[in-house]
């Protein structure tokens, strides 16, 4: 779908929404980031997340709970506490909420309609949202055989649906920011489709598939073995977060790092050290290098680059220059860098 957008994008069509009171649906295939998309948008207004997983929700808890007022002898509805109402104290810490209905289309027709009055009208039951209270839904796409029902009109043509779509760059950025295993973060480079493998035509019969969340997962397994590629059980492991494909081709790439010269014989003798023969193996001590390297370091660093190819040398430089704005300045004022790219700037940028 060519109006799909990236995480990032999202995000900024999230905001304008929720200034503009309108409610967004933000619809993608299972882990396109949407989960933290709402949530980062949510810290980053300052506004407490009540997150509802609208699939496991009946009527009564978007309408309130029934009961008999006995001063009246007339049964009403009592709001449920998770929603915020006109009048209620704001949290400290907090500017507002925002109400998160996740799995937005996945619910019966029932539930649906009980939630038009949260949705359409900013009411639950018979009392009105908070005005600091926003909203905004998820759900997957029609075509991924996941949990997803069919939506009235009504409901379509008074929410803003925006399409998320897969996207490499912005979380080999969250990689970067949150210190995954730079193995992992070689074999997505050197492989990038291996990143996202749903594929909604083959996933009867597949118990996984690469996407941010089960690359998170193998992150944290890899981040419990002191040599992921010696041990007998790696590839059901891996297997168990990515898949038996993927599990096997990262198993044979962490074999080929286990080739590589130790970062530690570099930094001693980097004029000096082995230097990997195999392209594989070259591109994969990019990773390795970017990821060990320090202000205090980089000179030395720097003399092991230069005798990569020059293929190589731009992917390492590339890698070690963003690491962060903070470090890249830093990084700019080493002179083996300065000198690198005084002699080598029309191939890196």
């Amino acid at each position: 779908m060519n109006t799909s957008v990236t995480p990032a994008e999202a995000s900024d069509l999230l905001e304008l929404n929720l200034r503009a009171g309108n409610v967004s649906f933000l619809k993608g295939s299972p882990s396109t980031a949407k989960s933290s998309i709402v949530k980062q948008l949510a810290e980053k207004h300052k506004l407490k997340l009540i997150d509802l997983r609208l699939s496991q929700c009946e009527p009564p808890d978007l309408l309130g709970f029934p009961r008999v007022n006995e001063k009246i002898n007339k049964s009403e509805y009592v709001p449920m506490k998770q929603f915020p109402l006109v009048g209620d104290p704001i949290p400290d810490g907090y500017l507002g909420w925002l109400i998160f209905l996740d799995e937005f289309n996945g619910v019966d027709d029932g539930t649906q309609k009980a939630s038009y009055k949260l949705v359409l009208d900013k009411q639950h039951g018979e009392y009105d949202l908070h005005p600091n209270c926003g909203i905004i839904a998820a759900g997957n796409l029609e075509t991924d055989q996941a949990l997803v029902e069919a939506m009235s009109s009504a409901m379509k043509s008074r929410i803003c649906t925006v399409y998320v779509k897969p996207d490499f760059p912005g979380f080999f950025k969250y990689m970067e920011d949150n210190n995954f295993c730079h193995e992992i973060m070689s074999y997505l480079e050197f492989k990038p489709k291996a990143y996202y493998t749903f594929n909604p035509d083959t996933i009867d019969g597949v118990d996984t598939y690469g996407c941010n969340r089960t690359w998170e997962m193998l992150n944290r397994q890899m981040k419990q073995l002191d040599d992921p590629a010696a041990y007998p059980l790696a590839i059901p492991l891996f297997a168990s977060a990515v898949g038996e494909g993927i599990a096997r081709e990262f198993v044979v790439y962490l074999k080929n790092f286990a080739k590589l010269p130790k970062i530690a014989d570099i930094l001693a003798n980097p004029d000096v050290a082995m230097l990997p023969p195999e392209p594989g193996t070259q591109y994969a001590i990019t990773g390795a290098l970017a990821q060990n390297s320090t202000l205090e370091n980089l000179d030395r660093v720097m003399k092991y680059v230069v005798r990569l190819p020059l293929d190589f040398q731009v992917i390492t430089l590339r890698a070690i220059l963003s690491k962060g704005k903070k470090e890249k300045q830093s990084f700019l004022q080493v002179s083996s860098v300065q000198a690198w790219l005084n002699e080598n700037n029309q191939v890196i940028f």
